[in-house]
Formats: structure tokens, sequence, C-alpha cells
């Protein structure tokens, strides 16, 4: 639902920034004013004197950008919590084997960050820690099953998020 009044909102204010620059191309001149169309030249001045379409489309893609960052956040779906998902689960690793997944983290600040694979005790499963690249958001995490490894799962840790992983071990 949340997502649905976001998208709402941004046809909302794109169709509103779309009149308004339409609607600039469009004016027409009073009985009193004469208009006179100039070229634009080479710093990319408007064709219409005194204004400035350049500034004033950045101006409203700012102004559409803030008020689609506070929608998001008053619904909801913006979050500066860090989020760890998997590319797929249940993890299935035929044993004994080894077997590899992607991590995928949204949110949070996109520094450099340690990713730590922690096993379900007494599982037979071990995991070898890894790393977010700065800036990067997939990180793969590498999981070994010995050969008396039984159905268990791993915990996956960045920061401060945690995400548990199903390992599905076939023999």
């Amino acid at each position: 639902m949340g997502k649905a009044i976001l998208i709402l909102v941004v046809l909302l204010v794109g169709g509103v920034a779309f009149i308004l620059f339409k609607g600039s191309q469009v004016a027409a001149p009073t009985e009193t004013e004469s208009v006179t169309e100039t070229l634009p030249d080479a710093s990319g001045a408007s064709v219409l004197p005194g204004y400035d379409l350049k500034n004033k489309t950045s101006e409203l893609t700012g102004k559409i950008k803030e008020d689609i960052k506070k929608a998001a956040v008053s619904t909801g779906i913006s979050t500066k919590e860090l989020l760890l998902r998997f590319e797929r689960e249940p993890l299935e690793i035929k044993a004994p084997g080894k077997a590899q997944v992607k991590v995928i983290r949204s949110g949070g600040d996109m520094k450099a960050l340690k990713v730590e694979v922690i096993p379900a005790p007494g599982s037979a499963l071990t995991g070898a820690a890894t790393e977010f690249p700065a800036n990067g958001t997939e990180a793969t995490v590498h999981i070994e099953a010995a050969a008396g490894a039984h159905d268990a799962s791993v915990t996956v840790r960045a920061g401060d998020a945690t995400k548990i992983l199903p390992v599905k071990v076939v023999k």
C-alpha cells in the first residue's frame, strides 16, 4: 500500500511539473505586450526573454526530489536502516560440499562493511566471512557442509543488520 501511495505522489508531482513546463512554452502575449523570440546562445539561454528555463527546470526538479523523499519517509518505504536479503532462500548444499549465495544490502550508508557468517551450533556447517565493498550492494557468502551436516540455518551479520539464511542439506 505504501508503494502505491509513493507511485501516486510521484505521478502527481510529475504531472504538475509537466503542466508547468508545457504551460511556460505556450504562454500567449497580452494586448499590451509584444513577444520577440531570440535564439538560444551557447550558454543555453532561454528563447523567451526574461525567462530562464534552465534554472526554473533545475529548481522544479529539486522540489520534486524533496517531495518524493518526504513521501517515501512518511509512508515508511524509505529508511536509512541497513537491510539484508539473499538472492535465493533456502540455500541447498550437497554434503559434503560447498555453496555460495549473494547477500544484497539496501539502506544505511554505503561504506565498506564486514559480513560475518555464524552457523547454527552443532549443524556441521561452516561459513567464511566476506565484505561489502564501499558503494557496493552485493557480497558473496560461502557455506560449507561437512559429511554429517543436517538442515539448519546460518546467521549473516553486517553492521547492525542480521538475516537468517535457511540451509537445506542434501545427502
